[in-house]
């Protein structure tokens, strides 16, 4: 029969927040609001690899991201959420000109795994585009982040809603690996709006550069 050891001393309540939460202690995962920006990540904020959500604390436009990815048990901040984080919110792709972007504050909307083997998990944004058939169009694509494993591929021809669902893609590149640029190469068999998403493989983000061309 299995006897229980005696107390060595009185019991203590346990405070219920991590020790480096630093807002009120009845906010940690109280069940209604993300606290964002509190030492540590809070529960009510959600999965911190799923789509971002809004805090009071955070200002207009903005949402609760980890402020490192690579440790969950990282604290919160609050960072402006792409406008162009789905197909129907896409921006303008200019040609022949750097654009400058980024996937931090975004979600992972599309896994594209029609696309991919094991799909694309990472934070997306995306691009528009008009081609007309037979035009050749080249995509180059560098991060800032040594650590990013970009993702690029095209969807189309048609409008937002040819992204729903698990679209199959015109076009894809992701050969380079963490940190490598990839070039996306695409010749339009039919006119019309192509999408441009960026992704990549892992739930994480970074900035980088686009140049779009027209071969």
């Amino acid at each position: 029969m299995f006897t229980a050891p005696e107390a060595d001393g009185p019991g203590y309540c346990q405070p219920r927040q991590p020790p480096d939460w630093t807002c009120a202690p009845s906010a940690f995962d109280d069940g209604v609001t993300c606290d964002c920006a509190c030492g540590t990540w809070d529960p009510d904020c959600g999965d911190p690899y799923g789509a971002p959500m809004t805090s009071p604390r955070c200002g207009a436009g903005e949402v609760c991201v980890l402020s490192d990815e690579n440790h969950a048990a990282t604290p919160g901040e609050c960072v402006p959420r792409p406008s162009n984080d789905a197909c129907d919110s896409a921006e303008p792709l200019a040609l022949d000109a750097d654009v400058s972007g980024t996937t931090r504050g975004a979600g992972p909307t599309y896994l594209a795994s029609a696309c991919f083997p094991f799909g694309r998990e990472g934070f997306d944004v995306v691009y528009a585009l008009s081609l007309t058939a037979g035009q050749r169009l080249r995509v180059d694509a560098t991060p800032t982040d040594p650590r990013f494993d970009l993702a690029l591929y095209l969807v189309g021809p048609g409008d937002a809603a040819s992204c729903d669902g698990d679209p199959s893609c015109a076009a894809t590149a992701d050969a380079a690996g963490r940190g490598g640029a990839e070039a996306l190469r695409f010749t339009a068999a039919a006119s019309g709006t192509y999408h441009l998403v960026v992704d990549s493989y892992a739930p994480r983000s970074s900035a980088f550069v686009l140049r779009a061309t027209l071969e």
